[in-house]
């Protein structure tokens, strides 16, 4: 859809590569690009790996290239968009754990410390790993605003750049 990562990474790229393209929102979100992809109805898109992966591996779907700084281990012969002149180019989609402002900071920190200490058993590990997701934490409360601060400046940026506007 408008202004979604998939969006905005397309319009980034075309910037990077000097073509043109005509951007295919879909109700269904990624869903709708990977039956359209699989379809020929569209010639390229950003989708998730989880959503692509299974067609990757039947032979209905062709990665180019992997968003990850490095080559994934899923798809240990599909270049990463670094390697193929692009780097910066392409979202790993982020989570994050958010309070109302107002939450006293020892609450903030008592809820960062607990979901660190689920998050870094082996097991949390294992289990993005199943569905090919790397799991990233955050030093701290503070860093993590920090990086969602960046992100919102970053994307902001590109909207601005490339006019995009929900109507």
């Amino acid at each position: 859809g408008i202004g979604t990562y998939p969006h905005l990474d397309m319009l980034r790229l075309a910037r990077a590569g000097g073509f043109t393209g005509t951007h295919v929102p879909y109700r269904t979100g990624g869903a709708g690009l990977v039956t359209a992809l699989i379809a020929g109805e569209v010639n390229a898109g950003f989708a998730n790996l989880a959503a692509s992966l299974p067609h990757v591996r039947a032979g209905r779907l062709r990665a180019l290239a992997v968003t990850t700084a490095e080559r994934l281990p899923d798809l240990p012969n599909v270049p990463s968009m670094r390697e193929e002149g692009y780097a910066g180019i392409g979202t790993n989609a982020w989570n994050g754990l958010f309070v109302p402002v107002a939450t006293p900071t020892a609450v903030r920190q008592q809820i960062f410390s607990a979901a660190m200490k689920v998050m870094q058993k082996p097991e949390m590990r294992e289990r993005f790993a199943k569905i090919s997701m790397a799991l990233s934490l955050s030093e701290s409360p503070q860093a993590y605003a920090a990086f969602v601060r960046a992100e919102t400046e970053k994307w902001a940026a590109v909207v601005r750049e490339n006019g995009v506007r929900i109507e």
